[in-house]
């Protein structure tokens, strides 16, 4: 994977362009899903298959971004005096001298009464990863619609609770709304939630080596999550920013959001 410097004014504009494409897209596909479901139910009557049908979405850089994840490896530079601000954000704000994040750029505040950054960035010093926009009305209204979403992650087994309370704090969670919890604590030292229901994540043993099995894709691992939701339900659409998210059993409709700063097998 190459790290991109940030600090430089092209990059910055690439992004801020790639950032308002991206929202622009889950918009469009939130607001076609009434459309997408008629047309999924004709065929279904025609065909006699009944199974409910889901919504399958990949999370990194598709509803969540954490590319500032890896500022430790070099991709983040220190803020310029012509470089990217945050939006009047004062949790993790950066300041000068401090290593730029790009999640700074997102207008995203964590719900009141629920954890404050520095609790979240208390246990692995990473911040939680912040929605993209416009990811959360598209969960919210699948599930209004009757929708059930699948989460199909490369992110590791052993990233569950993390993953579980990234998800339920930044309210992407289909199976219940946010709600303040009863107490303050960090993501890091357990989670709030049991469990983000339809979560498949990669097992920790997956060889992601390219003398692996898998030769260094995910895409086998997330044809086969995609096979087994297949059984029970029918895939209204799937949703990446990789061509490593689609291959066999992506349903009816596939919608690539294409990355403009990395790429995965």
């Amino acid at each position: 994977m190459v790290f991109v410097d940030f600090s430089t004014p092209a990059v910055q504009a690439i992004f801020r362009a790639w950032l308002c494409e991206h929202e622009a897209r889950i918009r469009a596909l939130t607001s076609s899903l009434p459309s997408l479901i008629e047309s999924s139910l004709a065929a279904a009557e025609n065909s006699r298959d009944f199974r409910p049908l889901g919504l399958v979405l990949d999370i990194d850089e598709t509803v969540l971004c954490n590319i500032h994840m890896n500022a430790h490896t070099g991709f983040a530079a220190a803020p310029s005096a012509g470089g990217l601000r945050p939006s009047g954000a004062s949790n993790g704000a950066a300041e000068q001298g401090a290593p730029f994040r790009v999640a700074d750029c997102f207008d995203f505040r964590i719900p009141p009464g629920a954890w404050t950054w520095s609790d979240v960035t208390r246990g692995s010093g990473d911040d939680i990863s912040p929605p993209y926009p416009g990811a959360a009305e598209l969960v919210a209204t699948a599930k209004k619609l009757g929708l059930t979403v699948f989460y199909v992650s490369g992110r590791r087994e052993r990233l569950r609770a993390e993953t579980n309370d990234n998800l339920y704090l930044t309210g992407l969670d289909p199976g219940e709304a946010y709600s303040a919890p009863p107490g303050r604590g960090c993501l890091s030292c357990g989670s709030r939630r049991e469990r983000v229901p339809n979560l498949y994540l990669l097992p920790d043993e997956y060889d992601l080596t390219p003398e692996g099995e898998a030769r260094g894709s995910v895409r086998p691992f997330k044809e086969s999550c995609r096979e087994r939701i297949e059984r029970t339900h029918r895939i209204l659409a799937t949703v990446g920013d990789q061509l490593s998210d689609f291959g066999a059993h992506c349903g009816d409709n596939q919608f690539l959001f294409g990355h403009s700063f990395y790429f995965t097998p």
